[in-house]
C-alpha cells in the first residue's frame, strides 16, 4: 500500500491541497484492492484530461470518485454564497426535503442521521471544511457538526460541475450587478430545478418576466440571501409565489421589513421545508395548514412576537418544528400539536402556549426543548410522565425555568428516566 500511495502522491506535483484531497479519498478506502482501484482510476482520469493543471485535476478527481448521492449533496452546497457558514442541521433538512438523501435500510436511523453521514463523508474526503460542536455524535465519532463551508477552489469546482450538470441556477444582483446571465434567454426550454437569488435591488423587475410561470413550475428549491428592506422585486416574488407549484424547499431567512406571509403559501402543497428564521414576519396565514407534506417548519423569527393560527396539528408529516424564541401573539388558546405523531424535534415548547398532554402523542420525538413558566406547569409536566410511558422516547431534553428547588429537580430527574437532561436558569 505504501508503494501505491507514494505513486499517487507523486502525481500531485507536490501541491499541498492536492495531497490533502487525495488523502481524503484514500481515508475512505480500507483495503489494498481499493487503493489499487483508486490508483488505476486516477491514472485513467489524468490520462484522459487535457493536460496537467495541478490541483484542479485532483479536485476534479475527488468529485469523480464520489458515489452519486454524495455528488448531489456536494453540488447542493454551491447554492450558498461564497464564504457562507452553512448551518449543518439546516443543510440536512434541505437535503432530506429535496430527496437528495435516501435510505433503504430499516432500523432506528432517521433521514437526519443519513444526511449527517453524507456530510461526514464529504468532510473525511476534505471536500468541505466543518466546525464541530462539543456535543458527541456516534455518527461523526466526535462532536456533531455545527456548520460547514467550501474552500474557494472547491467552490469553483462545485460551480463548474453545477454548470455541466445544470443542477441549479444562481441570480446574483449584489454590487450593483443587475444582469441575468443564467436566465437571460427567456425562450430557453431548460427547466430550472433549483434557484438561489442574492440581494436584488429595488428597481429589478426583469426576473419575474425572465422566469415566467412555465419555468417557475419546475423549481424545487427557492433560496433567498442578503435581502435587506422591502423592494418591488420582493413584492413581485410574493405575488407569483403560487406559480412555484412543485416547490419543495423555500428558504425565507433573514428577510427584513417583510412582515406577512401571503395566503398563497397554502397552495405550495408539495413543500417539505419552510424556514422564516431571523426574518421580520409577524403573522402566518391560516392557509399554512394546507401544507400536509411539510417536514421542517422553522418559525424562529426575529420579531418579538408572531401570530400563529391554530392549524399546525394538521401537518401530519412534520418531523421538525421550531417555534418562536419570543411570544406568540394573540393566542387565547393552546396550540394543538397532538396530530404531529411523526415529530422528531420540537423547540421551543412553551407551557404558556402549548399543552403537555399533546406530548404523549409525539411518540417519535427525539429532541425536546421546553420552557416552563411556573411550578404548577412543572407539576403538569411531571404528571405527564412522558419517558416512563414510552421508553423509546426523547433522547435529549432541554428545560428552561427559573424556579426549581433541589427537591423538584430530583423528582423531575427520576420521572424522566433515561433522557439526557439539561436544566437552564434553575435556582
Amino acid at each position: 500500500m505504501e508503494k501505491v500511495g507514494k505513486a499517487m502522491v507523486g502525481r500531485c506535483g507536490g501541491l499541498p491541497l492536492a495531497i490533502i484531497l487525495l488523502g481524503g479519498i484514500l481515508a475512505t478506502k480500507h483495503t489494498f484492492s481499493e487503493w489499487e482501484t483508486v490508483n488505476q482510476n486516477l491514472n485513467l482520469y489524468l490520462s484522459n484530461s487535457k493536460g496537467w493543471r495541478g490541483v484542479e485535476e485532483v479536485l476534479a478527481f475527488s468529485y469523480h470518485d464520489l458515489p452519486y448521492q454524495f455528488k448531489q449533496c456536494f453540488l447542493y452546497l454551491g447554492n450558498f454564497p461564497e464564504d457562507k457558514e452553512i448551518n449543518a442541521k439546516k443543510l440536512y433538512h434541505m437535503w432530506v426535503a429535496e430527496g437528495i438523501v435516501s435510505s433503504s435500510e430499516e432500523g432506528e436511523e432517521t433521514m437526519m442521521d443519513v444526511a449527517e453521514r453524507c456530510l461526514v463523508e464529504l468532510a473525511q474526503r476534505c471536500m468541505v471544511q466543518v466546525r464541530v460542536k462539543k456535543v458527541w455524535s456516534s455518527i461523526t465519532g466526535n462532536g456533531r457538526f455545527k456548520s460547514c463551508r467550501l474552500h474557494d477552489l472547491m467552490r469553483d469546482l462545485c460551480l463548474s460541475k453545477v454548470k455541466e450538470e445544470k443542477f441549479f441556477s444562481i441570480i446574483d444582483f449584489r454590487h450593483g450587478n443587475v444582469e441575468q446571465p443564467v436566465l437571460e434567454d427567456s425562450s430557453s426550454t431548460r427547466k430550472i430545478r433549483r434557484l438561489a437569488i442574492y440581494r436584488p435591488p429595488d428597481e429589478v423587475g426583469k426576473i419575474t418576466l425572465a422566469l415566467g410561470k412555465e419555468k417557475a413550475q419546475h423549481v424545487r428549491s427557492l433560496l433567498f440571501f442578503y435581502f435587506y428592506g422591502r423592494s418591488s422585486f420582493w413584492e413581485q416574488m410574493i405575488t407569483n409565489l403560487k406559480d412555484f407549484k412543485l416547490l419543495r424547499v423555500l428558504n425565507l431567512e433573514e428577510l427584513e421589513q417583510i412582515i406577512e406571509l401571503p395566503e398563497a403559501i397554502g397552495k405550495l402543497i408539495h413543500l417539505r421545508y419552510l424556514s422564516l428564521r431571523y426574518s421580520d414576519f409577524n403573522k402566518l396565514p391560516s392557509s399554512i395548514g394546507n401544507l400536509g407534506y411539510l417536514q421542517t417548519l422553522d418559525l424562529r423569527v426575529s420579531n418579538q412576537y408572531l401570530r400563529i393560527p391554530n392549524v399546525l396539528w394538521k401537518m401530519e408529516q412534520l418531523r421538525h418544528l421550531y417555534l418562536p424564541y419570543f411570544d406568540i401573539e394573540g393566542v387565547d388558546y393552546k396550540l394543538r400539536l397532538d396530530g404531529l405523531s411523526n415529530l422528531e424535534t420540537l423547540t421551543v415548547f412553551k407551557s404558556r402556549y402549548c399543552d403537555f398532554k399533546d406530548l404523549l402523542k409525539l411518540t417519535n420525538l427525539r429532541k425536546l426543548k421546553a420552557a416552563i413558566d411556573n411550578k404548577e406547569q412543572l407539576g403538569d409536566f411531571v404528571m405527564a410522565d412522558i419517558t416512563t410511558k414510552n421508553r423509546q422516547w426523547c433522547s435529549f431534553l432541554y428545560i428552561e425555568c427559573s424556579f426549581c428547588s433541589e427537591e423538584e429537580l430530583t423528582l423531575l430527574r427520576r420521572v424522566l428516566g433515561r433522557a439526557a437532561i439539561i436544566f437552564a436558569n434553575c435556582i
